[in-house]
């Protein structure tokens, strides 16, 4: 019986394949700044191999022509109507949020599986059934009459049966969305 071993051009395309692949898998941080994570580790002959991905998220932006301490004030409505608990308030840097936001199911009305991605099987996301833990903190910069509102998400999720479990779950833009609508519904009935 022959073995054929790969050449090392076979393995370099094997290789930018795994990159390609893991990196269409990865999910971002949600806070703001540069993280970089080890995506996979495996072996290739006697060398040991190490997947890494740097990644940027800086959370999700929406202008609005309105006077920044307006944007405050609705911000604050905004985390009240969804029942988001302040645990960060700083009014002079226009700063605020929850840094340990435990959820399970759902998020006022928003449905955890539109709020988070954490993976899943077969039809059944993770996010419907593990408890997340989730920072969720927004600023609002600008001044005179324009302002821009910035909200940032992170959050991990856990299979209650089974304790160290966690998985990363990236933002899938619901909790976002439904501040920034909040805000300018609050911003138009002035």
């Amino acid at each position: 019986m022959t073995t054929h071993h790969a050449g090392p051009a076979i393995r370099a395309i094997i290789a930018a394949l795994a990159v390609g692949a893991l990196s269409s898998c990865a999910s971002a941080p949600a806070v703001p700044g540069t993280a970089t994570r080890v995506l996979a580790t495996g072996s290739a002959g006697a060398r040991a191999g190490v997947l890494e991905m740097t990644v940027r998220n800086d959370g999700q932006a929406q202008a609005f022509a309105a006077p920044p301490a307006d944007v405050y004030v609705a911000l604050e409505s905004s985390y009240a109507a969804l029942r988001i608990p302040l645990t960060r308030q700083d009014a002079a840097a226009r700063v605020l949020g929850n840094d340990g936001l435990k959820l399970r199911r759902q998020l006022g009305t928003i449905e955890m599986r539109k709020a988070f991605d954490c993976g899943g099987t077969a039809g059944m996301p993770n996010s419907e059934t593990y408890e997340i833990l989730a920072s969720i903190v927004s600023s609002v910069q600008g001044d005179g009459a324009n302002a821009v509102l910035t909200t940032v998400i992170e959050a991990t999720a856990q299979n209650p049966s089974y304790p160290g479990s966690g998985v990363r779950c990236s933002s899938a833009g619901a909790i976002e969305t439904a501040i920034v609508n909040h805000v300018r519904a609050r911003l138009n009935s002035r």
